[in-house]
């Protein structure tokens, strides 16, 4: 009797284990802060889990939730300043955990300024007064005449490669034989675009160089190659700009060129083919190229 006793109490045993090892356990939630700004949307991963709730603890500030169609993923968009904490509860194959995220929201100083420039074109400066790149800008903008109507909008324009402290260039074409009042420019910023995985920041003039080569003059083109090379053991992004003046130091036309280089790597562009003749820049004197770069590293 005893041994059957002792064997039933064995039995017993392993299967209290069993259900031991196999049942749902909730462990302590890992946190992590995070800093975005006003307009940013971010997505998270857990993979090899199911994402079962994502709440925020002010929604008026971080707006979370589960992302469709995707089990292990969710998002977050950042609606305006302040301070939350997003907590997502998730299952993997045997326990269920929490992770939360401390969220500092930013209101990002971003100011976008226009002027003529030539053949019926307008600059935009797209000045960023954060200390953070953003691989794009998206802003809306209104160009209107003397009276008061619009000439130009458009309400999703994007502008990439924002350098922390810079000022980005675009041009815009508002037609030649429009009459704009450029003290009614209006703008309002969108949303603002960089991946929350990586570290961004502005490279130093000797870290990535961009040379002309090849240059040459052609009745009214100008052309040349860009020799690019990337002196930093990681991956970088930019923009060169070419910048057109008049005798007095005035914009009068622009060109941008985007790029992007592994690290340590020396490129030689295709050749590029500029316009320059009385007819497009009437008033035209010299040129100047500006490069701006920055570097980004997957976060450890």
């Amino acid at each position: 009797m005893n041994k059957l006793i002792k064997r039933m109490m064995s039995v017993f045993m392993a299967i209290v284990m069993v259900i031991v090892a196999f049942a749902p356990v909730t462990t302590k939630a890992e946190t992590k802060s995070q800093t975005m700004y006003v307009g940013e949307s971010f997505e998270g991963h857990i993979f090899g889990t199911t994402i079962t709730k994502v709440s925020s603890s002010n929604k008026k500030i971080v707006k979370a939730a589960k992302k469709k169609g995707q089990k292990y993923a969710y998002t977050l968009e950042a609606k305006k300043a302040g301070k939350a904490t997003v907590t997502v509860t998730y299952k993997d194959y045997r326990s269920t955990k929490t992770y939360k995220l401390k969220i500092t929201v930013k209101k990002a100083d971003l100011t976008i300024s226009a002027q003529p420039l030539d053949g019926g074109y307008a600059l935009l400066k797209i000045k960023n007064n954060t200390k953070q790149v953003f691989d794009s800008v998206i802003y809306k903008y209104t160009f209107k005449a003397a009276d008061g109507s619009i000439v130009k909008e458009e309400p999703t324009y994007r502008t990439y490669k924002v350098l922390a402290g810079k000022t980005a260039y675009e041009t815009i074409y508002v037609g030649r034989d429009t009459q704009i009042d450029y003290s009614q420019f209006s703008y309002k910023i969108v949303a603002l675009d960089r991946d929350p995985n990586y570290t961004y920041k502005n490279a130093k003039a000797d870290e990535v160089v961009v040379k002309q080569k090849d240059v040459s003059e052609d009745g009214n083109y100008i052309k040349f190659k860009f020799n690019r090379k990337n002196n930093l053991n990681k991956s970088v992004a930019g923009v060169s700009y070419v910048i057109y003046y008049d005798a007095a130091d005035q914009i009068i036309g622009l060109d941008r060129y985007t790029f992007s280089l592994s690290k340590k790597e020396t490129t030689t562009s295709p050749e590029y083919s500029v316009y320059i003749s009385q007819y497009s820049h009437p008033t035209y004197d010299h040129y100047e190229i500006v490069t701006q770069a920055y570097s980004y590293v997957t976060k450890k």
